[in-house]
């Protein structure tokens, strides 16, 4: 949606224009007003400012992989490569060197093409999504089954198969390119994990249970028995066959083969694997820790990659793992082809959340979340990247980091704690971490830390300790006596002013940390998580709230009065650059706002935890196994011209019952509704030509949503009751 400014008889008003393409429309038909008011250059600037954020995303990706999960791969040739991951189709069509990605509204089970055209994706509830065009276009095909396709394999662009049902149990069959599918209900004792392999449109195998393998040599009909000199492993066997005649399947303790067509077997090898392909007779390799052989199964050797999926076109192999895509021609030396490269590491966590943070363009680093490892040590890992995300470096020694904080390429500070039972230390690094320095070891835990500029700067955990001289040397910190939790958060907004927060508390300094007062404790914001100021009265926290979503308060006399902000749900971080720009990271993508958060627009709908800014305009944000990048030039000058429910205050926010809405000059017709978490409608009332309006929220003490629609403008708000 964009928003444009224009004069009419001297005054000020907003339009909305929710679909671009009317602009012009709307230029013809305000021309005079425009002109008369000499805005031309305000409105030219809007539709420049218009064009350029539709042609291109704020926030572009960085990991050179569209998909961060790949579960099935594909290749009907060398250059031609096809994928899926949950709910992705993902393809190569230069042997993996770019990728694109189509979206499906539904999960994705499993992958069959039969050459570069012809494809078939299964699915969940009994859909199959077929392609004729390589994978640009699909069409979904509903079998007459509402269970899970769980493998599909076609053997020509026509004859293919279809394993369903809730213990694999029924086999759909076409031979009419999926027009039509035949059911071949297979009653025969089967392992739920069961695999189907056809080596022709005739002639196919199933394995059982225990140590039987069933074959068919009339397309699926019917299934004769064939005895295994071993078990099977009931989760992690797999069976292949290169061709009619030689075969492999994974014991419970060895690997058998035939090459008769399974009339007789034989256990060739102590080796068990969940995925198998051969390109010859000998060459084959495994997906269980990637391990290969030459000598068609009798001796494997561990390559030290892991893999989930394992396929061979000619003499190529091809394997993936999550987001990881390999290829080799002798199962020794392997080229990457595509790869997540952002690590695949968002958990929640009791003991420290995932950091991100650059220091320019190009040098960064991010800290996984930290868990507690064995024998009460702590564990996590650190990542760096010196080409601005593209791909990242295991920082090895560098682990066990709780915070960070980088100031140039060259200085790097982190607090690190090993264990419960050992210090914590304060760390510099002037080499991007390629050589450990442990400056200053503490006796208590640190788990934050914050500095306004190189030398002045505090740490908290179980205790507050401060430095002016880059941490040299700490002094201890004199805070009330009442402070019994642990410091959660810190910020400084210079060398002399700032605030740590413990679970329920704001507690602020104005000398450096050398004395601390308790400015607020919270009687019904309790749960502090973050703590965030932008000068010396402005300052934002966030609540990790009982209910599933998680709050943000705004104070706006340094910390010691707060009210409760609208903010999306499943609120994870928050950043602000000055009073009014500020970005929300959520589960439903990244938020912007103009206004201190009076209101807020959407920039990015991918599911976001962590944000950076290395100078006041280029930033970095990253999810789950994925990092997108941004120049905020455009949208920060243009700031003024979103106006969006500005104007609209309620009070008091907690209340006891009676709220106070205030409305911009000149609001006609208005309706509010209030209600609960549970949706259910409180009250309900309208308006006209009111600017202040006085309601009362009859319900008991809790969280209450108050929708409000004044002619096009449109807001919802937290408000809680005490």
């Amino acid at each position: 949606m964009n928003f444009y400014q224009w004069i009419k008889n001297g005054t000020t008003q907003i339009q909305t224009i929710a679909n671009p393409s009317k602009l012009s429309l709307f230029i013809n038909l305000n021309y005079k007003h425009i002109r008369n008011s000499g805005n031309c250059i305000v409105l030219l600037s809007l539709l420049t400012f218009s064009i350029s954020l539709k042609g291109q995303s704020l926030w572009q990706v960085v990991t050179p992989f569209p998909e961060k999960v790949i579960n099935r791969l594909e290749a009907p040739d060398s250059l031609l490569l096809k994928a899926i991951g949950y709910y992705d189709f993902v393809y190569s069509n230069d042997g993996g060197h770019s990728w694109n990605s189509i979206p499906f509204n539904s999960f994705l089970i499993d992958i069959s093409f039969t050459d570069e055209l012809n494809g078939w994706i299964s699915s969940d509830s009994g859909r199959i999504y077929h392609t004729i065009d390589g994978g640009l276009n699909w069409t979904t095909v509903q079998l007459p089954s509402t269970a899970s396709v769980n493998q599909i394999q076609f053997i020509t662009s026509n004859d293919g198969f279809a394993l369903t049902g809730q213990n694999r149990d029924s086999l759909f069959i076409t031979h009419t390119n999926g027009m039509s599918w035949n059911l071949s209900q297979l009653n025969i004792p089967l392992f739920p994990s069961v695999n189907i392999i056809f080596s022709s449109v005739l002639t196919g195998w199933i394995y059982g249970n225990d140590t039987v393998v069933y074959k068919s040599t009339d397309g699926g009909l019917n299934w004769n028995p064939q005895v295994l000199p071993n078990r099977i492993y009931p989760y992690e066997t797999t069976i292949y066959f290169l061709d009619s005649l030689n075969g492999w399947i994974s014991g419970e303790d060895s690997l058998m083969h035939t090459n008769d067509g399974g009339q007789t077997w034989n256990c060739i090898s102590p080796f068990r694997t969940n995925g198998l392909t051969f390109i010859d007779s000998l060459q084959g390799i495994s997906s269980s820790y990637l391990s290969f052989t030459n000598d068609g199964g009798i001796t494997w050797t561990y390559t030290g990659r892991h893999s989930d999926n394992a396929i061979s076109y000619m003499n190529t192999f091809f394997v993936c793992n999550t987001g990881n895509v390999f290829k080799s021609n002798d199962a020794v030396n392997w080229t990457t082809l595509a790869w997540n490269t952002f690590p695949y590491d968002f958990q929640s966590s009791i003991v420290s959340e995932p950091l991100l943070k650059f220091s320019s363009a190009a040098d960064g680093v991010f800290v996984t979340t930290g868990n507690n490892g064995t024998s009460g040590h702590f564990d996590n890992n650190t990542f760096v990247t010196r080409d601005s995300g593209k791909t990242w470096v295991d920082a090895g020694v560098w682990q066990c980091n709780t915070d960070m904080e980088l100031f140039t390429d060259s200085l790097w500070y982190f607090t690190r704690i090993i264990s419960y039972n050992n210090p914590s230390y304060f760390c510099k690094s002037y080499d991007q971490l390629q050589n450990s320095v442990d400056e200053y070891a503490f006796s208590g835990i640190v788990v934050t830390m914050d500095f306004s500029d190189s030398l002045h700067g505090c740490v908290g955990g179980s205790f507050v300790s401060c430095t002016n001289d880059g941490g040299i040397t700490w002094n201890s910190s004199n805070y009330p006596a009442s402070i019994l939790n642990w410091v959660l958060d810190i910020n400084f907004i210079d060398s002399l002013h700032g605030w740590f927060i413990t679970s329920d508390e704001i507690v602020k300094t104005n000398d450096g940390g050398a004395n601390w007062i308790t400015i607020y404790t919270a009687a019904y914001y309790t749960n502090l998580r973050k703590i965030y100021f932008t000068d010396s009265l402005i300052g934002y926290a966030i609540i990790d709230s009982t209910s599933a979503e998680d709050w943000v308060i705004k104070t706006v006399d340094g910390g010691y009065t707060w009210n409760l902000m609208n903010t999306p749900s499943g609120l994870h971080d928050i950043y602000f650059k000055d009073n009014l720009h500020g970005w929300l990271l959520s589960e439903s993508g990244i938020y912007y706002t103009a206004d201190g958060l009076s209101t807020y627009t959407l920039q990015e709908n991918h599911p976001t935890q962590l944000i950076s800014f290395y100078d006041s305009v280029h930033a970095h944000a990253c999810g789950n196994g994925f990092l997108h990048r941004s120049d905020q030039t455009s949208i920060i000058n243009y700031a003024a011209t979103y106006p969006v429910y500005f104007g609209i205050r309620i009070f008091p926010n907690p209340t006891t019952g009676h709220l106070t809405i205030s409305l911009p000059e000149g609001s006609l017709d208005t309706d509010v509704t209030i209600t609960n978490t549970f949706g259910q409608e409180v009250s309900k009332a309208s308006y006209s030509n009111a600017s202040k309006l006085e309601l009362e929220i009859k319900g008991a003490s809790g969280l209450y949503f108050v929708r409000i629609m004044t002619g096009q403008k449109y807001g919802v708000y937290k408000v809680v009751k005490l």
